[in-house]
């Protein structure tokens, strides 16, 4: 494996968690104040808990894709890339789009480390918990079970938060549509750095 490749998706992964970090400090400190959107989605849905998917379901995936990278080196530098991308991209339109909670919003009572990383009540746009299973079934596409794995994965996590009334339809349905465009960069991205 080139260090290059390596030392570039290190450096994007480390500054999309800086910038979602930031996103979100900035949006739970001005978004409480916002008024919640209109959606046509959730104002009909009723709120339903998904017994801790949207908890336990992206640690499930992120195991599993460690896994498949733990025996598939060479996607590792691309991996890389394409989460910070995604973090990063993610992050500026967190701050772009400062929503407020729908009123329907479910909200769990437990605290703790999982809590925090997952349920933050202000990131809407785009949703997270859909995006990065999709993100983890375009880098492993090429293993058929894996690749339906995650891409059922998107499609269950971005159906639990709209049953939660965690994210707005929009932030669901732009996901995967934002997540390959990342995807394409970060391809586009870790190739050029090895051609150099």
């Amino acid at each position: 494996m080139q260090k290059q490749p390596l030392l570039i998706g290190s450096t994007l992964f480390t500054i999309g968690l800086l910038s979602t970090h930031l996103s979100l400090t900035r949006l739970e400190a001005t978004a409480a104040d916002n008024g919640h959107l209109e959606d046509i989605l959730l104002d009909t849905l009723p709120t339903i808990y998904t017994g801790g998917l949207l908890l336990w379901g992206p640690l499930l995936f992120i195991l599993l894709f460690c896994w498949y990278l733990y025996h598939h080196k060479s996607k590792f530098a691309l991996s890389l890339t394409a989460l910070g991308l995604l973090f990063t991209v993610r992050a500026l339109f967190l701050i772009l789009t400062p929503f407020g909670r729908h009123p329907d919003q479910y909200w769990p009572q437990e605290e703790g480390l999982l809590h925090l990383l997952t349920y933050n009540g202000f990131d809407f746009f785009f949703s997270g918990h859909t995006a990065l299973p999709y993100l983890m079934a375009l880098i492993a596409w090429q293993s058929l079970a894996l690749r339906l794995i995650f891409l059922c994965g998107s499609a269950a996590m971005g159906l639990g938060t709209l049953l939660e009334h965690t994210h707005y339809s929009i932030d669901v349905a732009a996901a995967p549509f934002m997540t390959f465009c990342v995807f394409v960069i970060a391809q586009r991205i870790q190739s050029y750095v090895e051609e150099r």
